[in-house]
Formats: structure tokens, C-alpha cells, sequence
């Protein structure tokens, strides 16, 4: 598949806190892959680790393999191929940033970062923006 044809975009959650640690987030990735009409009938991978970047600790890592064809597309169409990943299966064993790596074909496509946060922490924020003052 040619370069850039996953583009990490965005990210609809940048922090989140988990009850306890070690613990689960009930999320999922969600993303798009372009796939132009010369890449229908070819089978391709994508790579996703999420990590802890202060330790390089690699938390998962997850493939996912999918052909790319439609017998609905016109002569010179591509594809646009969506993906929704739970991830709500991965245990998180601390607090911090947490990046999501992402690989189509062995080729580094972006990174996106979360981060989470001690029990509370959300809570005593909205606490401290409501105070009059």
C-alpha cells in the first residue's frame, strides 16, 4: 500500500482515569484506512502497540489483517476501510501517558497519546473550575 494512506488524525479521548490500577478502559480505537483501486484483491496488516513512553513499556500489541476488495466499486475508486477495535480487554498497570502506535504494512503511520490519570483526579478538577471565585 502506498505511504500515507492511514492518517492519524485525532484522538476523541486525552484523558481518562480507571477506578484502580491495574485496570481496564472500556474504549475502542476507531479508525479509517484509504485504500486506492490499485491496492483491491491485496491483503495488508496493520500494527498497534500501546505503550508507556517514560519506560518504552509495551502495554498490548494487536494485528489486524483484512483484504482490501469490493466488486461495488467503479473502474479507479478506492476504499475506505473502518475499523472499531475494543480495547476495553487491555489491563493498564499505571497512571501516565500512554501512546498508540500504529503500523500499516511495517511502516510507521502516527501515534496518538492518552493519558490517565489517579482515581479522582477528574472529579477535583471539575471541583476546583465549579469553586465561585
Amino acid at each position: 500500500m502506498r505511504e500515507s494512506l492511514l492518517s492519524v488524525l485525532s484522538a476523541g479521548i486525552t484523558r481518562a482515569e480507571l477506578p484502580t490500577y491495574p485496570g481496564q478502559f472500556p474504549a475502542f480505537l476507531v479508525m479509517v484506512v484509504y485504500a486506492p483501486a490499485d491496492q483491491i484483491g491485496i491483503a495488508h496488516e496493520i500494527d498497534i502497540r500501546f505503550k508507556y513512553p517514560a519506560s518504552a513499556l509495551t502495554i498490548a500489541e494487536m494485528k489486524v489483517q483484512f483484504p482490501v476488495g469490493n466488486s461495488q466499486l467503479f473502474p479507479g475508486e478506492g476504499q475506505q476501510i473502518p475499523f472499531v477495535i475494543p480495547i476495553h480487554g487491555i489491563l493498564f498497570g499505571e497512571t501516565g501517558q500512554v501512546d498508540v502506535q500504529v503500523s500499516l504494512n511495517g511502516q510507521h503511520s502516527g501515534d496518538l497519546s492518552f493519558w490517565l490519570l489517579p482515581p479522582g483526579t477528574l472529579a477535583a478538577q471539575q471541583a476546583a473550575r465549579n469553586q465561585p471565585g
